[in-house]
């Protein structure tokens, strides 16, 4: 009887554990495993955010994402610039920044726009980079010493030492961004006018070659702006080019082939087959038959009438222009995705430890690696970006 008791006793508390084990698994599967990141990111990971309508404010700006975790200022412009602004600055959710920046670029060189957040960067920063810079040649018992060249070539250091010193550093090209800014931001207004934005950038870009000839053929993606520069008389195509800038494309065995009927010795300097050739009669008839002159562009001087315009400060603009782009458009996308995030993860507050600050990449600047190792727990939700530019994102614990 007692054995009976016995294994009755026995029976029961196994079929309890059993019982009590499936109910802790059953449990422990009806809680989620909860993942959350947000950061710049492209393709269907999300799709455009709700960060609000354009909204004008007290100072005569617009904020183009009043709703994101990262708001936007934007000035110099009317509300239709705005609103086609904020429009392709949506279509880089399911794009990317790199296939909306020559569009943006464009309004902003039409309407010479500013943005706040950028601006206030610039003006915190950029003193900051230009006297670490100063302080470096100070401190340098080389640089007074040294040529034009050489100092040159020791400021390519003293910029990265400078960028590096700097707390809060933007995912872009700083040295662009401090150093080509223009002075005058109409500087490339009348020229856009004229020959339009895509012309003069395509223009510009080669403009510190204007002794070149340029071989393209047909069926290069180049042709059409080159023969659209031809078309405004800003290049020179085919017998319309000198022929001294014609033979300098070719090789000596090329110049050599031009010339193997004739009885003369094979050439071994460049400047001696070009001063020879030159003076043959029918070098127009040779040159023909080896090369195809419709493929040839040559870029010539802006009108008279530009002759106060500076190119290379120009190309240094759209450089910095560029940056602007970048900047804006990353900043606003990583707003957008930090929104989403922001709101969704309020389901999952209850299963949630805290909150991680995810930098990203070696060269994180200290302003994010310090926040990145403060502790965010229950609904202290850290907001990313943590400046313009910024990259980090946001996990769960």
């Amino acid at each position: 009887m007692e054995l009976l008791i016995f294994i009755l006793v026995v029976s029961g508390l196994l079929i309890w554990l059993t019982t009590k084990n499936k109910s802790k698994k059953n449990k422990k599967k009806s809680q989620p495993k909860v993942t959350i990141q947000v950061g710049f990111q492209s393709g269907d990971a999300f799709h455009n955010p709700d960060t609000g309508d354009v909204t004008s404010n007290e100072e005569g700006g617009w904020l183009i994402n009043p709703k994101s975790t990262f708001p936007l200022t934007i000035y110099g412009i009317n509300r239709q610039s705005a609103v086609e602004l904020k429009t392709l600055l949506e279509q880089a959710y399911t794009s990317s920044v790199y296939d909306i920046s020559r569009k943006i670029s464009q309004i902003i060189a039409r309407t010479n726009l500013r943005c706040k957040e950028i601006d206030d960067y610039i003006k915190k920063f950029k003193p900051l980079y230009f006297r670490k810079i100063e302080q470096l040649k100070q401190e340098s018992a080389e640089w007074p010493v040294l040529s034009d060249k050489d100092r040159e070539d020791m400021l390519v250091s003293f910029r990265k030492i400078a960028i590096d010193s700097l707390d809060v550093r933007p995912y872009c090209n700083l040295e662009y961004l401090f150093e080509f800014e223009p002075q005058d931001f109409t500087i490339d207004d009348s020229l856009i006018e004229r020959y339009g934005y895509d012309l003069m950038q395509f223009y510009v870009s080669y403009a510190d070659r204007l002794d070149k000839v340029f071989i393209v053929p047909a069926d290069n993606y180049r042709r059409q702006y080159f023969e659209k520069l031809a078309e405004k008389k800003l290049a020179v195509q085919g017998t319309d080019i000198p022929l001294s800038y014609v033979l300098n494309t070719l090789t000596i065995k090329e110049m050599n082939e031009i010339a193997s009927d004739l009885s003369i010795k094979p050439f071994t300097r460049k400047s001696k087959a070009i001063e020879y050739l030159l003076n043959l009669p029918d070098l127009s008839e040779r040159l023909r038959k080896k090369i195809a002159f419709r493929e040839l562009f040559m870029l010539v001087p802006l009108p008279e009438e530009f002759s106060n315009i500076n190119l290379i400060d120009i190309s240094k603009s759209w450089k910095y222009v560029n940056e602007i782009v970048f900047l804006l458009a990353m900043t606003y996308v990583n707003g957008g995705y930090a929104l989403n995030d922001l709101i969704n993860k309020k389901q999952y507050t209850e299963y949630i430890k805290g909150w991680e600050i995810q930098t990203v990449g070696e060269d994180a600047c200290p302003y994010c690696k310090r926040l990145a190792m403060k502790e965010y727990v229950g609904k202290n939700y850290p907001k990313v970006p943590l400046h313009v530019g910024c990259r980090c994102t946001v996990s769960s614990k």
